[in-house]
This record gives structure tokens, sequence and C-alpha cells, in this order.
């Protein structure tokens, strides 16, 4: 039997006092952010140097999706049940409510979101955020702060689907998270970690085996000039442990398949999954810049994990193997008649676009996707999975609260399998806001 190495606690232990050295650095000279616009995060924050005032609002989306697609392959190969012909699907794909506020004289706010689609109730958003200056303590199931897309609303994002590198990342999770910003000579710099409870990607964790924490912060700057151009990029780490060592190698689907798989598929390549891998390590860096109307928005994604056992197929012999996926993304956009302001911190997601002069706003852009996972023996080194896809977007803003997005998409898997499709949606959001009196 293989020895579980033990370079991964060093690795984990390096981690976690760079990102308190680096927050306790900034912390010793902040200053408290002044005022936010954009979307609910930034809104948050923007509230917390007022402790007298109390608010609360009430609001949610809807999100209906229609698609058509078409695999010319089996998808994998080794499933039949991927063998999908040209398919129309149309479907609520979300239906969430929230109420979230502030209350009056104290510098806690507070998020309560449940997801009403898929014929189910499922919380999202769940937390209670307390704020001393600059400094904000989040406690409750949130967002990893792991990449900037994946911190990005789904009002928000400009494709229908989320890129390739969020099959890797980490979405919401139980935990307790921090988050600062300050600003030095025009550069606003930001730093936001935590520690939380995984149950989902990388790897899809059993908590209920054992007390596994990850532990994720990100590291990011900001900085703007008066003519409606803006930088934003950060770089995040991700420590994950894997409950008993069963860890499941990521399969990538294209975005048209991702929402619309059959309930039979399976998200690995592996029907047995390797043992003894003690963790994985996940890296990712994201930019966005915008010049007045044009966009550009960059997303790397790396993951490795700790030497574990893979059973082969053959006589049931098992061998040393590590996994190392990588995957990366590429925006590109145009907005007419829309305007995205900038955040006035860089721990969060990005705002949304508004429609300026009260007209019709529209929005054109392509993106450009790759992924790969490769295994790593002591003798070779085997490419297991790739995916590449092009997508091109046309986004129609009637308002600030309505859009009408379609997607055309076209990759190839592994070779052996291509697929084309278009993908439509309409959303709508809506919020009600009123503020509440403080008598002390």
């Amino acid at each position: 039997m293989m020895r579980r190495t033990v370079s991964s606690v060093p690795l984990w232990l390096m981690s976690t006092v760079l990102a308190i050295s680096t927050g306790t650095f900034i912390l010793r000279s902040a200053v408290p952010v002044s005022s936010v616009s954009g979307g609910s995060g930034r809104q948050v924050q923007a509230e917390a140097s007022s402790p007298s005032a109390g608010t609360f609002a009430w609001g949610g989306r809807i999100h209906i999706d229609a698609t058509t697609y078409t695999y010319t392959a089996m998808f994998p190969a080794s499933d039949s049940s991927y063998t999908l012909y040209p398919n129309l699907d149309v479907r609520l794909r979300r239906l969430r409510l929230y109420t979230k506020g502030k209350l009056a004289g104290a510098p806690i706010h507070w998020k309560f979101q449940l997801e009403f689609a898929g014929g189910r109730v499922r919380p999202r958003t769940i937390f209670i955020q307390y704020s001393l200056a600059s400094l904000h303590i989040r406690v409750g199931q949130m967002k990893e702060p792991i990449g900037l897309e994946r911190l990005t609303s789904s009002n928000h994002i400009t494709f229908v689907e989320r890129s390739l590198p969020t099959q890797i990342q980490p979405d919401r999770n139980l935990g307790i998270s921090l988050h600062t910003s300050k600003q030095i000579r025009g550069i606003t710099l930001g730093i936001q970690g935590g520690i939380f409870l995984p149950h989902s990607r990388p790897g899809r964790f059993r908590t209920d085996t054992m007390p596994a924490f990850a532990v994720t912060w990100r590291l990011a700057c900001l900085t703007r000039s008066r003519s409606r151009s803006w930088l934003q990029t950060g770089i995040a780490y991700s420590y994950r442990p894997v409950p008993n060592g069963l860890f499941t190698i990521p399969d990538w689907q294209p975005e048209i398949a991702r929402a619309h798989l059959p309930p039979s598929s399976s998200s690995s390549v592996y029907q047995t999954p390797p043992t003894q891998i003690a963790q994985s390590n996940l890296l990712t860096w994201d930019l966005y810049t915008q010049l007045r109307n044009l966009f550009i928005q960059s997303e790397i994604s790396g993951l490795i994990t700790d030497p574990g056992l893979l059973s082969l197929e053959q006589g049931g012999i098992s061998q040393a193997a590590r996994f190392t996926a990588l995957v990366a993304t590429l925006h590109l956009g145009y907005a007419l008649h829309l305007n995205r302001r900038s955040p006035t911190h860089p721990t969060g997601g990005l705002p949304g676009f508004q429609p300026v002069q009260r007209s019709t706003g529209l929005l054109f852009a392509v993106r450009l996707s790759y992924g790969q996972v490769q295994q790593h023996t002591p003798s070779t080194t085997t490419s297991i999975s790739t995916l590449w896809a092009t997508t091109s977007a046309l986004t129609l803003y009637f308002t600030k609260q309505a859009r009408l997005t379609i997607n055309y998409t076209y990759g190839k898997k592994n070779t052996t399998a291509t697929f084309q499709g278009v993908l439509l949606r309409a959303q709508l959001t809506f919020q009600q806001k009123t503020k509440t009196p403080h008598n002390p």
C-alpha cells in the first residue's frame, strides 16, 4: 500500500500564514469604505459606515432557459446515455427569492435566499455579517472567494452559463469569512478569505464522513480612471481536503449540457475514483478590464492533487497517480448604450450593465474556453479529458431588471465528440427596499 504523503501540511500552513499576514498588514492601516455602487455585495459594505440607519429589502430573480443542442458522437464514448440527438429543452432555470437588510443602530447585515426551481426548495445564500470599520466578518452559507466569475451574480454574467474554470471551483459552502479593502495611491487593494465546510467541487466531498475543512483566500486590486475605464484582477488559492481519500476527477461538460444532462450521467472520467488522495490544491487568476465600451475578461484555474492510488481494470492492480487540471477562458465584448460602473472595492463580483438614457442596450461578446485533465504516474503522463469551446452572445437589455440573451456555442471534447447548440434566456429581477428609523 502506498504511504500517504505529508508534504501537503507545510503547503496548507504556508497558505494560511500568508493569507493572515497579508490581511493583518492591510487591516493595520485600513480605512472605512465610504460609498459603493453595483451589486448586493458592494451595497452591504457601503452601509457599514453608517450604523444608525436600518434597511430591509426583498426581491428575487426569474431565469427561463430554452436550449437546443446536438452531439455528433457518444458523450463520452464509454457511456451510451450520452448519445443524444437534436434536443429542445425549456425549463425554469432559476426562481430565487430573498430578504436582506441591516439592523438599525448596529453594523449587522443579513441575507436569506432560497431557490425554488428544480422541483424542490434549496437554501442558497444565508449569512449574518458584522462590520467593524472596514473589516467585515460573515458567518453562514456563502460563495467561497475563488474566482471573479464565480463571485459575480448570475444576474450579471455575460453569457447564459458561466465559463469552464467554474467547473473545478467551489460554489456556496458553510463557513466563516473575512474581507476588507484599502486604497493606496489610486489603487484599491482587497483581501478576502475564510474557512469552509466543502461538499461540492472540486471533487464530490462527503461531509457526513469526517470534519474536513477547506481554506480559501483571494487577493485582488482595482484601479480606475475618470474616463469609464477600469481594471480589476485577483489571485486566489484554495486548499481542498478529500474525505476518505476518494476524489472525483472532473469530466468537462460543455455549457449546453451542464444543466441538461441525463439523470444517469456521471461527472467523473473514472467509475472507480482514485483512493488515498489527501487533498487537492486550486489556484486561480482572474482579470477584468473595461475601456469605455470594450471589455476583456480572462480566468485561468489550475488544480493538482496529492499522489493517490488508481485501480486499473487489468487484474485489479493499483498504481500511484497524481492528477492535474488546467482550464482557461477569454471573453471579449462590446457594449452599446450600456454602462457598467466600476465597484469601489475588489472583494466581490462584477456589477451589472445598465442601459443609459432610457434606451435599449446591446451587448456583443465572444468567449474561448479550454480545459484539460491529466493523469501522472511515475512513468507516464496521460491526457484523460479535454474540451475546447467557443461561444458568441448577443444580449438585449430592456431595463436594468429585464434582459434577453441568446448564445451559440460550438466545440469538441476528447477529439471524438463535437457539440453545438443555441441557448436562450429571458431574465427578470426585482427588488423592494425600505428604511427603518433608529430611535436610540
